[in-house]
Formats: structure tokens, C-alpha cells, sequence
């Protein structure tokens, strides 16, 4: 009877030894993903549709904007400027 709860014991080490490493790759897995994901949010590599637009001036250089759409139509007027200017006909 004593050999028998010996190896009865030594399984249930082995058995709960084994799920403690499964346990741990998945814990590992998971944390590995969630860093990723993190730094692409946090780091600036998470873009939605990244698009690059390349313009080529006159004088054959490049021009390379790789802004999202959203950040290239965005207005550079402060609300109070506006776009257009009031004038005054001279007569």
C-alpha cells in the first residue's frame, strides 16, 4: 500500500507540475500579445489604413507624407482666423 501512494504521489507532481507550465506559456502568450498591442498604441505604429502619398515638386524632389487622411485634411486656421479675409472695396 505504501508503494502505491508513492506513485500515486509522484503522478499528481508530475500531473500538477505540467499544468503549472501550461498555465505559464499561456500566461507568457498572453502577456506577449497584450505588450505588443500596447506598444503599437502607445508608439505611434498603430495606424488605421496607412497610406502613403508622394508628390514629386518641379525641381524632381520627393515629397513623402505619410500623415493619416484625417491629419491631412485637418484646418490649420485657429477657429478665430477663418479662411477668408473681410475686405473693402476702394472706390
Amino acid at each position: 500500500m505504501g508503494k502505491f501512494l508513492s506513485i500515486l504521489l509522484v503522478v499528481f507532481v508530475v500531473c500538477i507540475a505540467a499544468l503549472g507550465l501550461s498555465l505559464w506559456k499561456a500566461y507568457r502568450s498572453i502577456r506577449q500579445r497584450m505588450n505588443q498591442f500596447n506598444s503599437r498604441m502607445n508608439g505611434g505604429g498603430f495606424k488605421q489604413h496607412e497610406q502613403q502619398r508622394q508628390t514629386t515638386t518641379d525641381h524632381g524632389d520627393t515629397i513623402t507624407d505619410t500623415r493619416s487622411e484625417q491629419q491631412a485634411n485637418q484646418k490649420i486656421f485657429d477657429k478665430d482666423e477663418g479662411e477668408y479675409v473681410d475686405f473693402k472695396e476702394l472706390n
